[in-house]
């Protein structure tokens, strides 16, 4: 038996009145009158194969047996999984309100070692450290500040290249799936929305989490917490 035998039934499964008062009820898209949590329909092995050459990668086995046999996003941890859709010939999560998703020009790209990362947010630092200093010292921001912009325009989304924002987690806080490099099929945490570092989720002694860990473990909870 494949991990994702049944997994679409038993989500589907879950529109028990104990459910109707969940807070992810309008984010997830469960219609008004119905307490079922949806899950998108399947995409096919040729949807999947578009958009992995539209991105120039091949998802990780278990993310993409999840496309092929439960959805393409919905009910899941967090505010739920985001959909993988195709608009316009075009293949991104458009629950971040951009055709591609957040970097998803920048999927090919290997995802960022540590040292990278925090090069990037020392430069950061820095250029919003002058941008402070500009306005402190003669009353405007202008200049510092539209360089400070312009990097974190460029530079923010690169400490997350080579990965797909996942799941909302709450409170502007993210979880990523890496699709490139070395940490390929591993899960990261975003707390950078109150300055934290990018971080393995869930990382005990140094143990990554993947995909499909992350959500069959929270599918075999979910019992517990309708009681």
């Amino acid at each position: 038996m494949g991990e994702w035998d049944g997994v679409r039934e038993r989500v589907l499964a879950l529109g028990a009145p104990p459910y109707k008062g969940h807070p992810l009820r309008r984010l997830l898209r469960w219609p008004a009158g119905s307490f079922t949590p949806l899950l998108d329909d399947p995409l096919t092995e040729d949807e999947v194969r578009a958009a992995e050459r539209q991105f120039g990668i091949t998802f990780p086995a278990d993310y993409r047996g999840f496309l092929l046999e439960v959805g393409a996003g919905g009910f899941g941890p967090g505010y739920g999984v985001a959909s993988l859709v195709c608009r316009d010939g075009i293949w991104g999560w458009p629950e971040w309100g951009e055709a591609g998703g957040p970097g998803g020009s920048l999927l090919a790209q290997p995802f960022p070692s540590d040292d990278v990362r925090t090069r990037l947010t020392e430069q950061l630092r820095t250029l919003e450290g002058a941008a402070r200093a500009s306005h402190e010292t003669d009353g405007t921001t202008d200049p510092a500040l539209a360089a400070f912009r312009a990097a974190e325009d460029e530079l923010y989304p690169a400490m997350t290249a080579g990965a797909v924002r996942l799941s909302h987690a709450g409170c502007g806080y993210f979880t990523w799936l890496v699709v490139t490099g070395e940490e390929r099929g591993n899960l990261w945490f975003d707390p950078r929305c109150s300055d934290g570092p990018l971080a393995p989720l869930g990382h005990v002694q140094r143990r990554r989490t993947r995909f499909a860990e992350w959500y069959l473990e929270w599918l075999d909870e979910l019992p517990a917490r309708r009681a």
